[in-house]
């Protein structure tokens, strides 16, 4: 299509625009209209605009027909805000007016008030009554015969939720920490859904001041994981050997008045053995498990299940530990004048031409390797770029020499240390040429080309 058929098109197009209000009061920016059409058959959505400041939008691009003209909530919001219509205020696309569109003409005036759904909000605070709550789950459920979760948010910097999309209709509340850190309830300071409260909501209005302050985990239980021996919660924990033991110990104790049954399980999957299971108001215990070490860094987080006794609810407290699986190593690969020589005899040189050799380290090891040395058996002195490595990284030291007669056999070696508890590592290579003189090669060439 060539540009003037191009703006031919669009000449025939048209638009359709409008003003979104709020029943509640006001405009918004970032609604959002769309223009449907059944010309296929069925209906399809073909364009959408979203709402300036003022309400405003326009639908453009649109071919003559007949649309019918969708008014719905950012999708910023799940569940969403406001009810989603179509013109002239019904919720059925099929109940819709349609709104005709005439080539290169506007059709305005296409405008909507939108109603909102009912929600809740409220604040989460620490039981010491002071200090809010940020990130803590809030889900909702609805009774449909049995009470099914709805929907979730999610506490603010400020401890502050809300939760959208509700009807006319009785809700339940329950509140949980995903750190594990607070004692999950329902409102209002409710153990489990069954005895929670009801929360009456109604359409197209706010229900505020749904609140909780939630009960700390270490009022009850205090859970720490080690791993040989450290607490190791922040990456890389400590370096073990690829194939040498790991042992992990999970130590409990009930902070709280009454006893408590807990069970224990790690992830990934280790077999945890407790001298108990139930622990009186004070106790302790130390369960303990073991496993080999894989290379690369490991982390595994295990999950206590605290059942206390009475009306305090069932948790989980989680403990993440970490190790960094070692492996260490170091090659060295020898060239002499570019050829890798490990066999005799090598290049040909001409005695008194010069000689090359490179020397490629690197570092097959996963860990970083200093103190670097490279030498060479033969006296030869060997310059590097540096003196350190990371895992799986190489660089090229280089000598040279002067090509003496006959069969000549060098070994370059290297030396690193590796982080401090694992030993040294080393590698050597051969490297070998054949030093000929002139009269060799006057004896040597007639040869070849025989």
């Amino acid at each position: 299509m060539t540009v003037e058929d191009k703006n031919a098109a669009l000449a025939l197009a048209g638009k359709i625009s409008g003003t979104v209000n709020l029943i509640s009061g006001g405009t918004e920016a970032g609604l959002v209209a769309s223009a449907w059409s059944n010309a296929s058959g069925f209906w399809k959505k073909l364009e959408i605009a979203i709402t300036d400041e003022s309400g405003g939008y326009t639908l453009g691009r649109l071919p003559p027909g007949n649309y019918r003209v969708e008014f719905s909530d950012t999708s910023a919001y799940d569940p969403p805000r406001y009810i989603t219509e179509y013109y002239d205020n019904v919720l059925d696309i099929e109940a819709a007016e349609n709104v005709p569109v005439t080539a290169g003409v506007t059709t305005m005036d296409i405008d909507a008030d939108l109603g909102s759904y009912g929600s809740i909000s409220g604040n989460v605070k620490d039981d010491d009554g002071t200090t809010n709550l940020e990130n803590i789950y809030v889900d909702v459920y609805r009774y449909d015969t049995t009470w099914k979760y709805f929907a979730s948010g999610i506490t603010d910097a400020s401890g502050n939720y809300e939760v959208f999309g509700l009807e006319t209709e009785n809700v339940r509340v329950g509140f949980s920490d995903p750190s594990g850190q607070h004692v999950p309830e329902f409102y209002d300071g409710k153990s489990n859904l069954a005895s929670a409260d009801n929360i009456a909501v109604a359409l197209g209005h706010p229900t505020m001041d749904i609140n909780a302050e939630l009960m700390s985990t270490s009022d009850i239980v205090t859970f720490a994981k080690q791993t040989n021996g450290e607490d190791a919660e922040e990456i890389p924990g400590p370096y073990i050997a690829v194939g040498d033991s790991v042992s992990w110990t999970y130590g409990i104790t009930n902070n709280g008045n009454d006893s408590l049954n807990f069970s224990i399980v790690d992830n990934p999957p280790v077999t945890i053995s407790c001298p108990k299971y139930i622990l009186l108001s004070g106790e302790s215990t130390t369960c303990t498990a073991s496993g080999t070490a894989v290379e690369g860094q490991y982390s595994n987080t295990a999950t206590v299940t605290v059942m206390p006794s009475g009306e305090i609810p069932s948790f989980d407290v989680k403990d993440t530990s970490h190790y960094f699986g070692v492996t260490t190593g170091i090659d060295i690969e020898k060239s002499t004048n570019g050829q890798d020589a490990d066999n005799a005899p090598g290049p040909n040189i001409k005695v008194g031409n010069p000689v090359n050799w490179d020397y490629e380290i690197t570092n097959t090891g996963n860990v970083s390797l200093t103190s670097i040395v490279v030498t060479d058996d033969q006296g030869v002195i060997v310059s590097c770029p540096g003196d350190s490595l990371d895992g799986g990284a190489s660089m090229m030291c280089t000598a040279s020499g002067i090509a003496v007669e006959g069969q000549y056999t060098n070994i370059g070696s290297v030396t690193a240390d590796p982080l401090s508890g694992f030993e040294q590592v080393s590698d050597s290579d051969y490297s070998h040429y054949f030093g000929i003189t002139s009269e060799m090669a006057y004896v040597f060439l007639p040869l070849v080309l025989h």
